[in-house]
């Protein structure tokens, strides 16, 4: 009989969710103003936090909790620095999620007046063992319009030692009576180089024998969203694979490497028809996704179009290494500016084709077609 020590396993993006502002990526001016805030002790009583899914609210929300009832933050003025010791007790049990002070509520499962009255009972206690009571409250948009008015009067006059702090993905679902008592920060999506080097970085932490093709296609799966990045990872981690390769993560996500678009677009330059059907041919049978292919494309002739218009908006996109803005400089050399306009105006169209039909190669291919002679 086999014994097993443990059958348990941690997903990777909670092991490596951030246990410091340092170490949240892409949103950097958020940060920065909360680290502010903390220094001057000029904390509001109500935050909304706005965003895509997977780009840092809670994290950042259990951050701000932290610093707030940390016993030994470390703080440096000079740099305007304010961060979690993460060895007092207060940190340790809002690492360890036991922690008393710190109410999450998943609006989503708990929307009625009900759950805010009960709520409302509960914030007019004092904080257990720490300087503040923190509520975060995710899904804030899920609520009923009565537990948005009893949350709304608990925001008016809020209890000295309460904190709010609401997370939400369709802020346009919250009532302005709301949103006016709050202070709103905006999350943007991580660009796909940001997602790329720190899907690398845990590959090597976990030694996990992975491509960089197979990275780049992962990062562009996410499409923004760390979390959906990290556990692309963790779902290849435990098919068990000791090496994952680039046709893997094609296979199993239908994706296309920026290194195979850089391939196509080389066939493009060159107007090579032959080549191309050639390499559609090899692409779709190792199981890529034509519609997604056909999305890259579209983004892959945008960046050509800005190379030819001004090559520092490649570097603010924030999606590309410098390796790829010069892989791109050089085939702008032989794809003219109208063309990377027609190339976006073509896929484009043959986007909306190809969802529509039975055959979605067919629109691709006429759209090359169309570009190129």
């Amino acid at each position: 009989m086999i014994y097993f020590k443990s059958m348990s396993y941690q997903v990777l993006y909670r092991k490596y969710r951030p246990q410091t502002f340092s170490e949240v990526l892409g949103q950097e001016r958020i940060v920065a103003t909360l680290q502010g805030a903390l220094l001057q002790k000029r904390v509001g009583h109500a935050y909304l936090l706005c965003g895509p899914r997977g780009t840092g609210k809670t994290t950042i929300a259990r951050l701000v909790a932290k610093a707030l009832n940390c016993q030994s933050p470390k703080i440096n003025e000079k740099e305007k620095i304010f961060e979690p010791c993460n060895n007092c007790i207060s940190c340790d049990a809002i690492n360890k999620g036991s922690d008393l002070d710190l109410i999450e509520i998943d609006a989503a499962s708990n929307r009625g007046i009900d759950e805010i009255r009960q709520l409302k009972e509960v914030i007019r206690f004092s904080p257990a063992n720490s300087r503040f009571k923190v509520f975060i409250i995710d899904e804030v948009h899920m609520l009923t319009l009565p537990a948005f008015n009893a949350l709304l009067k608990t925001l008016e006059e809020p209890p000295a030692h309460a904190i709010f702090i609401l997370a939400t993905t369709d802020p346009e679902k919250i009532p302005p009576t709301i949103l006016s008592r709050v202070q709103r920060f905006n999350f943007k999506k991580l660009p796909q180089v940001t997602i790329f080097n720190k899907l690398k970085e845990i590959s090597k932490e976990e030694k996990i024998n992975i491509e960089d093709g197979a990275l780049d296609i992962l990062a562009q799966a996410a499409d923004g969203c760390m979390r959906d990045g990290q556990s692309l990872l963790t779902q290849f981690i435990l098919s068990g694979d000791l090496h994952i390769s680039e046709e893997d993560a094609m296979s199993v996500l239908g994706r296309v490497s920026f290194v195979r678009l850089e391939e196509f677009f080389d066939l493009v330059a060159q107007k090579n028809l032959a080549g191309i059907f050639k390499f559609l041919e090899k692409e779709e049978g190792e199981g890529m996704n034509l519609i997604g292919f056909l999305q890259a494309s579209i983004f892959y002739w945008r960046y050509i179009l800005l190379s030819h218009i001004d090559e520092k908006l490649l570097l603010q996109d924030g999606h590309l290494t410098q390796e790829q803005i010069k892989k791109i400089s050089e085939q702008k050399k032989l794809i003219s500016k109208d063309e990377a306009f027609k190339g976006v105006e073509e896929f484009s169209s043959a986007l909306v084709s190809a969802k529509n039909s039975p055959l979605p190669r067919i629109p691709l291919e006429l759209a090359i077609l169309k570009v190129i002679e």
